[in-house]
């Protein structure tokens, strides 16, 4: 943000000095004839580069002139110029708003800004802003100044998506408190001026101050007593903190030292980012490296260093030569990948990894040793089972005393595999859950528009029986009870699909499956809803061996059929055929397909047919409702019993849907 404006006011004095020199030389072209010729070339000169830098620079620019009333009073200001980064970001066409005022112009009832521009105008003060333009829904950064008296010009950019980044920055810090609170490291967050805000449990254990103490100071205070790790103290200018937020940059592994008495000394790791949120200035993660530093003293006045980090460190540590071949390898490691010391000495670091990663892996490990602090890593270390972990892998290299000949190198990791495997894991179940948050809207989108219709209709009918009875004939009181009836048909198909649903979604759908003939259930539901056929005479036959058995929930499998046959008879004109066929096949199932001569389907509605979040539904041939809620039912249902479900069809050929269920000897049903 502080570059962003000290970019805005650099541009804004270029674009004051081009004015003055462009204005002095207009006025010494008017005034001073003599000398006219002489200042032409530079007059142009300045009059091409200020025209450049208005028209060329990437904010939008326009200037204006203050309007008066009759009273000399101003109350409005008027649009003299603008450039093309004017329209681009304000969609303003410049010939639709040059010599308007901002009413007119912004089609507003009060001028924008009025009160703000007014005193530039009249003042020569610059102001600089930041709003919110509600006749564009968009948010603007606003730099204005006076070019001359009754005048000024403004320069501006549209920030609303830096507005957003904000703002989901804001909800993510609330979101993730509790995470923040149980991290296994140390944080602490400050403003944008390096006051401490907020800091969690295990910060305030290794600073060894309250929230209160810490809330107190600043991230470059002097009462901060820090040490490098040669024991020198340390200047607030080398914190990782206050070079984040100077430098607006990552800054990693800054090893200190926090002093607490004469003889305490907490060594810590720090990195820190800056937080690109308004009021924020970085954020600080640190962890305790009080035992790493004591080890490294240790190796330091010992000759064998090596041997008691090896042998003591839990973590998995790996020692090879300069060839890359393994000298010491440690238990940690020996259970990380199965293999034992004695196999491993004198091979080369490749047989730790998968074959396909070998050259990725060696060239990071390579990476943390260009550094001069130890750089981490993920790494991929396979173990003899096949199996995969991933390690956040530390690599150091040691050398003779000369500090120049390089002697071996060193390694320790920490298998993050169970991290790594939660992470995806979340990533699954927030994609699962946007998708299941948008389907629900899709659902219940289609269900508020699709029960307007039925019961709108039923109103409106009822409505002309109870005013207008007495004026209607047998005939028409016949028709309007069909239509009643016929509305609410429609109602109590589409709230008996909700019901199913309803119950589908929340799990509380009983599952009874049992053995019983196909014929019986089926010839069942063709009875039902016959009626619905009969008044388009529609023809509906069945072909089932009457000694066919299916083993099935009754009910959820009445329901499949009743749909698929419903369904039909809406999609197929007057005299149409249905027919409900059933065949064996090898896997112990049975496929029973409902054909039907309808109007069929497009490609792209095939496609969709199966999904909550498109709109599939379509009236039928006789204006029938359909929101496709029972198919998706069908589907919930006959892959509960196992089986699939699927379509075949043309626009204007009809359409087959066939589904699987089984047999009522393998009577084999998933839980």
């Amino acid at each position: 943000m502080n570059e962003q404006n000290k970019t805005r006011e650099g541009l804004l004095n270029d674009l004051r000095k081009l004015r003055q020199e462009y204005d002095d030389l207009k006025t010494l072209y008017e005034t001073d004839i003599s000398e006219r010729k002489l200042s032409q070339k530079k007059f142009r000169d300045n009059e091409a580069k200020f025209q450049s830098l208005f028209m060329n620079m990437s904010e939008g620019s326009s200037l204006h002139e203050l309007s008066y009333n009759d009273r000399g009073v101003a109350e409005d200001y008027i649009i003299i110029e603008t450039n093309p980064a004017f329209e681009m970001i304000l969609g303003m066409a410049r010939e639709n708003v040059i010599g308007k005022t901002s009413r007119e112009a912004y089609g507003v009832d009060e001028p924008p800004y009025f009160e703000i521009y007014k005193q530039v105008a009249i003042t020569g003060e610059p102001i600089a802003f930041e709003t919110y333009f509600p006749p564009l829904a968009k948010h603007f950064s606003i730099s204005v100044y006076c070019p001359y008296k009754g005048g000024f010009a403004t320069i501006f950019e549209d920030i609303t998506e830096r507005k957003r980044i904000e703002q989901d920055l804001r909800v993510s810090l609330s979101k993730y408190k509790v995470l923040f609170d149980s991290s296994p490291v140390g944080i602490t967050i400050s403003d944008s001026r390096g006051q401490i805000i907020e800091s969690n449990h295990l910060a305030k254990n290794l600073l060894g101050l309250s929230s209160e103490e810490q809330e107190k100071r600043s991230i470059i205070g002097e009462e901060w007593r820090i040490v490098r790790p040669d024991g020198t103290p340390m200047p607030a200018s080398e914190f990782a903190s206050v070079r984040a937020l100077k430098e607006q940059r990552h800054i990693e592994n800054v090893e200190m030292g926090i002093v607490k008495s004469q003889n305490q000394i907490t060594w810590i790791n720090v990195s820190a980012a800056p937080i690109p949120m308004e009021g924020y200035g970085v954020t600080i993660t640190y962890h305790d490296i009080s035992a790493r530093k004591l080890a490294e003293e240790s190796l330091r006045q010992t000759n064998d260093y090596l041997e008691n980090l090896i042998n003591y460190a839990n973590a998995p540590i790996i020692v090879w030569d300069p060839q890359f071949r393994i000298t010491r390898f440690n238990h940690a490691f020996e259970f990380l990948t199965g293999l034992n010391e004695a196999e491993v000495i004198g091979q080369s670091l490749e047989i730790l990894f998968p074959p396909s990663l070998i050259e990725d892996s060696l060239m990071l490990i390579r990476k943390t040793l260009t550094g001069e602090r130890w750089e981490t890593v993920e790494i991929k270390i396979q173990h003899i089972d096949g199996s995969v972990r991933t390690v956040l892998w530390n690599s150091a290299t040691l050398f003779n005393p000369d500090g120049i000949t390089p002697i071996a190198t060193i390694a320790q990791g920490k298998d993050i595999t169970a991290r790594k495997q939660t992470e995806a894991e979340l990533n699954l179940k927030n994609e699962e859950l946007l998708k299941t948050i948008a389907e629900k809207d899709k659902f219940f989108s289609i269900i508020a528009h699709d029960l307007r219709s039925p019961i709108s209709s039923f109103l409106g009918l009822s409505q002309i029986m109870a005013e207008e009875l007495h004026t209607l004939t047998l005939d028409q009181i016949q028709n309007i009870a069909v239509k009643m009836r016929k509305s609410a048909s429609n109602l109590y198909e589409l709230l008996e699909n909700l019901l199913t649903w309803s119950l589908l979604q929340r799990g509380i759908t009983t599952f009874e499956p049992s053995s019983f003939l196909l014929i019986s259930k089926i010839s069942e539901s063709v009875q039902l809803i016959s009626e619905s056929a009969h008044p388009k005479e529609i023809s509906i036959n069945v072909e089932i061996p009457e000694d066919l058995e299916i083993y099935a929930d009754e009910n959820m499998f009445a329901t499949v059929i009743r749909n698929l046959i419903s369904n039909a008879v809406k999609f197929t004109p007057k005299y149409g055929k249905i027919n409900i066929s059933a065949k064996s096949s090898n896997d112990n199932m049975i496929q029973i397909s409902v054909n039907d001569t309808g109007i069929g389907m497009s490609k792209i509605l095939i496609a969709n047919l199966f999904r909550l979040d498109e709109n599939t539904n379509r009236k039928g041939t006789d204006g029938e409702l359909s929101t496709g809620l029972g198919l998706l039912i069908c589907k919930d249902f006959v892959e509960r019993h196992g089986g699939n479900l699927w379509v075949e069809s043309e626009e204007g050929k009809g359409s087959t849907f066939y589904f699987t269920v089984s047999k009522a000897s393998s009577a084999c049903l998933p839980l």
